[in-house]
């Protein structure tokens, strides 16, 4: 496609869809992290003028080719392929785009200004991205695609590891691709013994009820990603992780001393979304179902 008119980078490149005509990979209304899609991307094809307007991530899965983008004078040309992502600043702009090649399919991951100042409120790093082409960054690329499968699969691993998942991504754009970034020493350090004692009691009286990053952090007055990173180096694990671990004991004590309580109920009184995602998470953490440990099969 050519033209005068300006469209924003992606528009030209088909959603990808199931057999009912639906896209693969839609995010939820009540999502309030990252854009991910699924989308195609062309072979030989040409495009106008187009914008990014916000942060994009781009994460080939399959296909490779040239590309050749004019803006004003400068001209830039390389090839694309996986491994390799592509990140767009917000500010990034071209004239024309070209690429021949072999067709493929992508994730790309659009990064709303809302989401990063919200992820990211106390950190003194620059939110503005650098706009750089094959990028080799195994974590990024890997971590992108497990937040796409949870989202396309519904959150098998509950709500809360993706929340954790889209955090440390942000973070980690704003650490290695943001524009002047500057580390915060005090990261360096974990929760004084007070914002423990705060924070482990909050969980303890939460855990029949959805708990996210967000809500954990605003006890302690942190932005998500802040705390995120305190957790960590306090406790020695996700707040995912431990709060599953909590959840799965808690589950222990009523399966073993309220035997009338059926695995639904169980699940439901410890903050599970439903049967499925407490068998699920039980399995995980204890290699077998709830029913097989409750009656020792």
């Amino acid at each position: 496609m050519t033209g005068g008119t300006r469209t924003s980078i992606g528009r030209h490149c088909s959603t990808i869809v199931g057999g009912d005509g639906t896209p693969l990979l839609i995010c939820p209304r009540d999502w309030d992290g990252p854009i991910l899609e699924r989308k195609e991307i062309p072979g030989n094809a040409e495009c106008g003028a187009q914008y990014s307007g916000m942060p994009l991530v781009i994460v080939p899965l399959s296909g490779h080719g040239k590309r050749r983008f004019r803006s004003g004078s400068t001209i830039q040309e390389f090839d694309t392929a996986p491994p390799n992502i592509l990140i767009y600043g917000e500010t990034f702009e071209r004239d024309h785009g070209l690429w021949k090649g072999e067709a493929g399919e992508s994730i790309t991951l659009t990064l709303p200004s809302a989401v990063t100042t919200r992820y990211c409120k106390d950190d003194r790093s620059s939110y503005r991205f650098n706009t750089r082409f094959n990028n080799d960054d195994p974590w990024l690329r890997n971590s992108i695609i497990t937040l796409a499968e949870e989202i396309q699969s519904a959150f098998p691993n509950g709500r809360l590891f993706s929340e954790g998942l889209s955090i440390a991504i942000v973070g980690w754009l704003v650490a290695r691709y943001g524009d002047k970034a500057q580390r915060n020493p005090s990261v360096l350090r974990g929760f004084s013994s007070a914002q423990k004692a705060r924070i482990e009691d909050f969980i303890d009286s939460h855990l029949d009820q959805n708990m996210s990053i967000e809500r954990m952090a605003s006890e302690v007055s942190m932005s998500p990603r802040l705390f995120s990173r305190f957790f960590s180096i306090s406790y020695g694990q996700s707040p995912h992780r431990y709060l599953m671990r909590k959840r799965i004991v808690r589950a222990k004590q009523l399966m073993r001393c309220q035997s009338e309580l059926s695995i639904l109920e169980v699940a439901l009184h410890t903050g599970f979304s439903s049967q499925a995602h407490f068998c699920f998470a039980f399995r995980k953490y204890c290699g077998e179902t709830p029913t097989a440990w409750r009656y020792g099969l």
